[in-house]
């Protein structure tokens, strides 16, 4: 229609151009003289200059998550990028400054910040193993992309699996490490990045467990989205964050046909989430018939009902009919390992959500910086 409309203007496409395919593929059919494509090379400056030498595998793609760059401009703050540390940062970090001590390094943890520490130890010559529970890497990013609306996470583990594959750094899945098995393998450096789990359903304020927390209609969202057959056809979504979780697992479950409410104390729900978030989904989450109630704590749970008091005026109200209750709630650090070990190995470091649960440009950038000054 534009080029109908436009046909002796030249045309720039702008906007959900992710790669060089897709890009090539807008110019071949016509559509657009020209493609613009900022973050993604917000997020690989370097992504043309690979995509002409064939390197494609190479290239960090975005996800277009905006938390680094949209959000923060909107913000009046200055540009980052989840995946790329470097991002306004580029005279600090001109290059890898190559080790003159290569030590051997232990990872704990294939999450995104354990691997990000990994692949920035390993290109600055150290020699890196990485251990991880899970039967696959990733961390938290697989449970972000079963999310339809957030399949590109995928992308993020595709590239930091990818780069250690390239670097020679083994990801050993299927295996706890122990402290134990730390004192058998020495190794000279030692990074535990073990995440975090969701916490218990407390009251506000005395973070004393609510009533009913552990009855067997509750799941944890980690729960929830590793079986999503267990989760009934009623679904009372609590979200405490107001951040990108609440949101994604409402809609998550509407498309599966689920009647979905969230509830929040906050003024509305994803209060947080983001400037560009927020519309796109909450016409999803309108579309689907996904109810919100706003102003809301959670004060008990019954079985199938729960008791709601409105934080500002102390009025309660009772609901049942729920077959699955989904908290979303601040998480718990899992540093246990570390506690077991920083007395028994000098150089040791915490990362990512085992050292302070946050979002995932922090995790990110938290192991690249480490990974810079081990």
């Amino acid at each position: 229609r534009i080029r109908q409309e436009l046909d002796t203007i030249p045309i720039v496409a702008a906007g959900r151009i992710k790669d060089h395919v897709q890009a090539e593929k807008v110019l071949a059919e016509g559509h657009a003289d020209m493609v613009a494509m900022t973050r993604a090379h917000i997020v690989d400056p370097e992504a043309t200059n690979k995509a002409f030498a064939g390197q494609f595998d190479d290239i960090r793609k975005c996800i277009a998550c905006n938390q680094g760059c949209i959000e923060r401009i909107f913000g009046y703050q200055g540009v980052l990028c989840l995946q790329n540390p470097k991002t306004g940062c580029e005279a600090r970090y001109n290059g890898v400054k190559r080790t003159e001590r290569p030590k051997q390094v232990m990872v704990v943890g294939a999450g995104p910040a354990g691997m990000e520490c990994a692949r920035m130890a390993a290109l600055r010559g150290h020699m890196v193993q990485v251990y991880e529970k899970a039967s696959e890497p990733g961390g938290q990013v697989n449970l972000i992309a079963k999310d339809p609306a957030r399949q590109d996470f995928e992308d993020l583990k595709r590239y930091q699996v990818m780069q250690l594959e390239k670097l020679n750094v083994p990801i050993h899945t299927n295996t706890t490490v122990t402290e134990e098995m730390i004192k058998q393998m020495a190794p000279e450096c030692l990074v535990v990045a073990t995440g975090s789990v969701p916490r218990t359903i407390t009251a506000p304020v005395v973070e004393t467990p609510i009533p009913g927390h552990d009855s067997d209609t509750v799941m944890t969202f980690f729960e929830a989205y590793e079986d999503p057959k267990a989760v009934g056809d009623n679904v009372l979504i609590f979200d405490r964050l107001g951040r990108v979780w609440g949101l994604s697992t409402a809609l998550f479950f509407a498309e599966m046909g689920k009647q979905v409410e969230i509830v929040t104390q906050l003024p509305h729900a994803g209060m947080n989430a983001g400037a560009t978030y927020i519309p796109l989904q909450y016409s999803r989450l309108f579309g689907k018939g996904v109810k919100m109630t706003p102003h809301s704590e959670l004060k008990q749970i019954d079985g199938d009902t729960v008791t709601l008091i409105n934080v500002f005026n102390g009025q309660e109200e009772t609901r049942g009919g729920f077959d699955t209750i989904i908290p979303i709630l601040a998480q718990q650090a899992v540093d246990s390992l570390f506690r077991q070990a920083y007395k028994s190995i000098d150089d040791i470091h915490l990362i990512g959500d085992a050292a302070a649960p946050r979002n995932l440009m922090e995790a990110i950038h938290g192991g690249f910086h480490l990974g810079c000054r081990i």
